[in-house]
């Protein structure tokens, strides 16, 4: 919306009504009063102030009243419109070639855009399972880019709600989580999330920023000992983070293929705890 979106001013009284009309489209609805003649919209002002000799122009928003004509209104702001929608845009990065979602809505997966799952920690990984279908709304997923990238994006098609148990394991520790407002992260909070480093690549990391994002999955995980990452495997193979120290007093059984324990990993295939692994 612009400068001030954060603090629209309240309009009208207590007691007005409103009520929502087909707009001129027949595929959104206006917001406006009973009585029909006005419409709730973003109001633009222009306010300019004079600072050091220097004439200074800030353009700011608030909520308003407009006088509707023909279904329209002269003032100069934006209608306020709730359309229906049928394709949900997710934000893409084809050179790591994965990322996070936390999607109101179900979304559906058979155009092969993207690859979803959940995850849960378990034996010191982030264990993912596939989700077969339709992703369920209010679910946190990791997934993997495939194909159809636009401008940054791809394009999901919008389902009916999943019905079922709703996932229950939101802000768990030790489960993927997610939020659909940005909010402050905890001082004290334990917070890992997927990261593409340059020294290690793709992972879930230790997270040191101020805030949580919405609409992205996130890690809640007080790990047993002081850990900086954690590996991920998917579908029973493990990628991990490249240069990775295991620091656990020798819990975690690392060998090369040659048969060597080592305790740091690089590119390539592992042994892990009798388990076959790659890091990418």
């Amino acid at each position: 919306v612009g400068n001030n979106k954060e603090n629209l001013s309240s309009v009208g009284s207590a007691g007005d009504a409103y009520r929502f009309d087909c707009g001129r489209d027949n595929a959104s609805y206006t917001i406006r009063t009973q009585s029909g003649d006005r419409a709730l919209y973003c109001k633009e002002t222009t306010y300019t102030y004079t600072a050091d000799e220097e004439t200074i122009s800030n353009t700011y928003y608030h909520w308003d009243l407009g006088t509707l004509k023909n279904n329209d209104h002269s003032d100069n702001g934006y209608d306020w419109v709730i359309e229906e929608v049928s394709w949900f845009s997710v934000g893409v990065n084809t050179t790591a070639g994965y990322g996070t979602l936390y999607s109101p809505v179900a979304l559906e997966q058979s155009y092969d855009r993207i690859k979803a799952y959940t995850g849960k920690v378990a034996d010191g990984v982030l264990k993912l399972t596939p989700i077969e279908g339709t992703i369920p709304q209010n679910t946190p997923v990791i997934f993997q880019y495939l194909t159809g990238e636009e401008n940054g994006k791809v394009f999901l098609q919008v389902m009916g709600d999943v019905e079922g148990d709703a996932y229950a394991n939101n802000g768990t520790n030790g489960y993927l989580s997610g939020q659909f407002v940005t909010t402050a992260k905890a001082a004290d909070a334990s917070i890992y999330t997927l990261q593409n480093k340059s020294t290690h690549g793709i992972g879930m990391y230790k997270y040191n920023g101020t805030n949580i994002k919405a609409f992205r999955a996130y890690l809640p995980y007080t790990a047993p000992a002081e850990r900086g990452a954690l590996r991920i495997v998917f579908d029973d193979v493990t990628t991990g983070i490249e240069g990775i120290e295991v620091n656990d007093g020798g819990k975690t059984a690392i060998y090369d293929l040659s048969g060597r324990r080592v305790s740091r990993m690089t590119k390539g295939f592992y042994i892990v705890n009798g388990k076959k692994t790659l890091i990418k």
